[in-house]
């Protein structure tokens, strides 16, 4: 959407050209298969990890959750968490980012009455992408002594 919109502020009259259903086709497959690969190499840790046989999780749990009811060493899987968590959302940042310099520079150039609405039509993705982005920080590079305490139910022996 970052691109969508710097594409439109930006580049207005080369938007067909360049907002091409292959290149729309080719960021939709992108972003599925960053997510893929993303759950697949968690899952495949978090599987490799042992657990008691007593406890029974029976609600959703993110991956930190998880790793705290792990009886192995955890060490490798919240390593690849915090990489994972800086390449994928800290690329998404930098390049979402990078879209709103571009159009923001873009905007202020235009004369007084443009910029507000450039700046409303750009306002909703940017609030929602740091709502996103800072509950992923919040839940995943936080420090697992400052979150709460996880309450699995545990089955007698």
């Amino acid at each position: 959407m970052a691109w969508d919109h710097y594409v439109t502020i930006c580049q207005p009259l080369q938007y067909p050209i360049i907002m091409n259903p292959p290149l729309c086709v080719l960021m939709i497959l992108a972003s599925l298969l960053s997510g893929l690969v993303y759950e697949s190499v968690h899952t495949q840790n978090t599987f490799q990890l042992s657990f008691s046989h007593s406890i029974v999780v029976l609600q959703f749990c993110d991956v930190p959750s998880v790793l705290r009811l792990s009886c192995s060493d955890t060490t490798v899987n919240k390593v690849l968490i915090l990489v994972s968590a800086l390449v994928f959302c800290g690329g998404c940042f930098i390049f979402i980012a990078m879209s709103y310099i571009g159009i923001f520079s873009t905007v202020l150039k235009y004369p007084n009455r443009a910029p507000g609405k450039a700046f409303l039509t750009c306002t909703p993705h940017i609030l929602v992408v740091s709502a996103f982005l800072s509950s992923i920080t919040d839940v995943y590079l936080r420090h697992s002594a400052n979150s709460p305490p996880l309450t699995p139910w545990f089955l007698p022996s």
